[in-house]
């Protein structure tokens, strides 16, 4: 399966409906053949079966009702129904809102102990494993105006231990009742190695999206060549109505585009409605297109898919969750039927150039029953490929037959009147020109929207993977500073306590920048949030290594350091990060705590080496990324360590956050208010002077 199907989930439209059969095909060849499960046993996870994969779908117990101790491992849920998750809603005593767990029986033997997962919901949900939250995806709510319906982009990381039985829990909520993928109203999961889940969920971003690119701006391209060249003419009405086809074309592929790229299911069916509206007009303006070139009047069959299609867009924007339905293919294949029907009567009454339409609609009714054969099991291309270029070919077809009947009848003018035809072609020449220019410039404005969308993704996740406060510890005071640069950069802060007064922290820096260092952090975090709890910082930086090294991506690396604190002994564990600072009150000193070596990630790299240091009262630590020391000035010289440490030596005396706060004053004053090149991100911990708890 692939996090792209999730686009499936409210268009059955031409190319989206023939990815999304696509897709449904391989899952149900996948779960006869490997890793499907059922029943109320528990699932086995050993080394094969995660190579292969295994599909949890069938054999969940669930209860309606909503209860956080239900996530415990202790829990006895025997007296639970049995339910297939991906069959919502799960009985008559749903409201919306439910539990759903499934026991993890992990093979002594089994070396693959940190497993992705690509889940696929037509909800919200939060994961559990073993009681400990390790994903929220979306906004679980039973109040349809409070739950954030949500396609997961990219696979949950969880730590399986060898020998050991997990409880995954799922609390997963359904106010919308969405139906995606032919009938999935609930949740299903793939359980496989995370590299494998990772490819996966990336596949469709890196083949269909730039196709569908691709296909829009070529459509997009004749829509403004054939609106211009009706503006030049307005007797040409060919024209107009070939610029309204193409630009309904674009629109709806460009739709289309949007719903893989969206994973909020309400916007996602706003995205369905719209492309269900530009789908109808852009058939019915195609058949409407071949009367005019073909000279003919409208008739009952025209009206009738009309109406037809007129019903098909007020269901669209009155449904209120997705659904799924035939009549839309339906529709669509009694369009292309007629427009095919139109091409060919023409191409056997011999009008001149109609084999050039029936030729680019015969290439239309062919990615059609390419579409038709995968969804009966036979051999075929993928099928939303196809579908665009048939409809790149239908289109191509008829821009090409206005412009050989438009070059026709310039012939004959320019045999009776060379010199009104001569002005003529410096005219189209012009009109070509000017064509051409927009079109540039409208494509580099989509360019430069597209790369400042991306930016702001790209720091919204971020963000929204940083902690919301800071941890409150008796023998020390913690402080957390971020500055993201212009391009958005790979840092990341975090921190997990365990309840008794001793607290984890992590600080690192992704290689790279906007989406690519995202999805970094994102496995990063996944793992600190599971393992630091119970795992030696030094053990938390080797799982995250191997998982890294494990995408296979090029460039997919992070620099990292991991402090535990107790009381006031630190255990540090880094590489590849600046040293840390360490100011001692009693001598006024600064001393250097080395964290050099290679990137997470990379296969080659070093042992690390975890360190333990003890404050004592008034003495102040400081974890930085790289970002700090390499600010530069208007004249382009770097900020530099050592300015750094005399920066930190002098604010250390005072609290973590007045200390912080006087480091980035010096930094911004070093900088002379020139942009950041990389993000900058500092943490600042000093012993506690009066022994008080902060509570």
């Amino acid at each position: 399966m692939q996090a792209g199907d999730s686009g499936s989930r409210g268009r059955l439209v031409a190319i989206r409906l023939g990815a999304f059969l696509a897709v449904s095909a391989a899952l149900a060849a996948i779960a006869g053949a490997t890793g499907a499960v059922s029943g109320s046993e528990a699932v086995t996870v050993t080394d094969s079966t995660v190579e292969r994969g295994i599909l949890l779908r069938e054999g969940w117990r669930f209860r309606a009702g909503d209860d956080p101790t239900w996530a415990g491992n202790e829990y006895d849920d025997s007296g639970w129904s049995l339910v297939d998750s991906g069959a919502g809603p799960f009985g008559p005593d749903w409201r919306g809102i439910g539990w759903l767990r499934r026991r993890l029986r992990v093979d002594p033997s089994c070396s693959e102990t940190v497993v992705g997962l690509n889940i696929h919901q037509a909800g919200a949900s939060e994961i559990y494993l073993d009681g400990r939250r390790v994903a929220t995806l979306g906004e679980v709510s039973m109040d349809p105006r409070q739950e954030v319906a949500w396609a997961p982009p990219f696979p949950v990381a969880i730590a399986l231990e060898p020998g050991r039985e997990h409880v995954l829990a799922v609390r997963f909520s359904l106010a919308h009742d969405h139906e995606l993928r032919r009938g999935l109203r609930g949740i299903t999961m793939m359980l496989g190695p995370l590299d494998v889940m990772m490819e996966m969920a990336a596949r469709p971003d890196r083949k269909l999206i730039p196709f569908m690119a691709a296909a829009a701006g070529l459509a997009g391209a004749l829509a403004l060549v054939h609106g211009l060249l009706f503006l030049y003419d307005r007797r040409a009405t060919e024209h107009a109505y070939m610029a309204i086809f193409a630009g309904f074309l674009a629109l709806d592929v460009f739709a289309d585009m949007m719903t893989n790229l969206i994973a909020d299911h309400d916007i996602s069916l706003l995205v369905f409605r719209v492309g269900v509206t530009f789908l109808v007009a852009m058939l019915l303006s195609g058949i409407q297109l071949e009367l005019v070139i073909f000279e003919r009047a409208r008739g009952r069959v025209f009206w009738g898919l009309t109406a037809i299609g007129g019903a098909m867009v007020i269901w669209a924007w009155s449904i209120p969750a997705h659904r799924n339905i035939l009549a839309l293919v339906v529709f669509m294949v009694l369009a292309v039927a007629e427009m095919l029907r139109l091409a060919l009567q023409e191409f056997l009454s011999r009008r001149p150039d109609s084999a050039v339409v029936a030729a680019g609609l015969a290439i239309l009714a062919l990615s059609f029953v390419n579409f038709f054969s995968g969804y009966f099991g036979f051999p075929y291309i993928p099928s939303g490929i196809s579908l665009l270029i048939g409809w790149g070919g239908a289109a191509v077809s008829l821009s090409v037959y206005i412009a050989r009947r438009a070059s026709r009848t310039n012939l004959e003018l320019r045999e009776r009147l060379d010199e009104v035809a001569a002005l003529t072609q410096r005219t189209v020449e012009q009109e070509q020109k000017a064509a051409r220019a927009l079109t540039e410039r409208r494509i580099l404005e989509a360019d430069n929207t597209r790369k400042t969308r991306e930016i702001e993704q790209a720091r919204a996740l971020q963000v929204a993977m940083l902690p919301d406060g800071l941890p409150r510890l008796s023998g020390v005071e913690i402080a957390f500073r971020m500055r993201t640069a212009t391009e958005v950069g790979g840092d990341y802060y975090d921190f997990v306590g365990d309840g008794h007064d001793t607290c984890t922290l992590a600080v690192g820096d992704a290689t790279g920048h906007g989406m690519h260092a995202g999805m970094v952090v994102a496995v990063a975090k996944s793992l600190f949030t599971t393992l630091a709890p119970t795992t030696k910082p030094g053990r938390v930086l080797r799982e995250v290594s191997l998982s890294l090294a494990r995408l296979r991506r090029r460039g997919a690396t992070m620099a990292m350091a991991i402090i535990r604190i107790d009381g006031t002994r630190l255990e540090i564990a880094g590489t590849a990060m600046p040293p840390l600072l360490v100011w001692r009150h009693a001598g006024r000193t600064i001393e250097e705590v080395p964290l050099s070596g290679l990137p997470l990630g990379r296969r080659l790299s070093g042992k690390i080496v975890a360190r333990s240091l003890d404050l004592v009262a008034g003495d102040a630590l400081l974890v930085s990324t790289d970002g700090l020391a390499e600010v530069l000035d208007p004249g382009g010289d770097s900020w530099g360590y050592e300015r750094v440490a005399g920066a930190f030596a002098q604010a250390a005396r005072h609290g973590p956050e007045r200390a912080l706060d006087m480091m980035l004053q010096a930094m911004e004053a070093f900088s002379g208010g020139r942009p950041l090149l990389d993000d900058v991100t500092a943490v600042a911990i000093r012993a506690r002077q009066d022994g008080s708890r902060p509570f």
